[in-house]
């Protein structure tokens, strides 16, 4: 039921990355979540840029790594 669901999974220390059918054009690659408050996320890009985004960014994305220490 959860897989893919940000509501459910998205937390600080996970990567995620877009997926195929989503537009590369309007989304980043990838987002590394640096924190998560309620409905937002602060999250970096592939490029390190920060931004503090709506969770329902992610679900152009699938998580793809969980990184316990970085």
């Amino acid at each position: 039921m959860a897989a893919g669901d940000p509501w459910t999974l998205a937390d600080a220390g996970q990567l995620w990355t877009l997926r195929p059918d989503s537009d590369a054009e309007l989304y980043p690659a990838q987002l590394y979540v640096v924190r998560r408050t309620g409905a937002e996320i602060l999250a970096e890009d592939e490029h390190g840029q920060q931004a503090t985004l709506g969770l329902t960014i992610l679900s152009a994305y699938e998580l793809d790594h969980w990184y316990w220490a970085r």
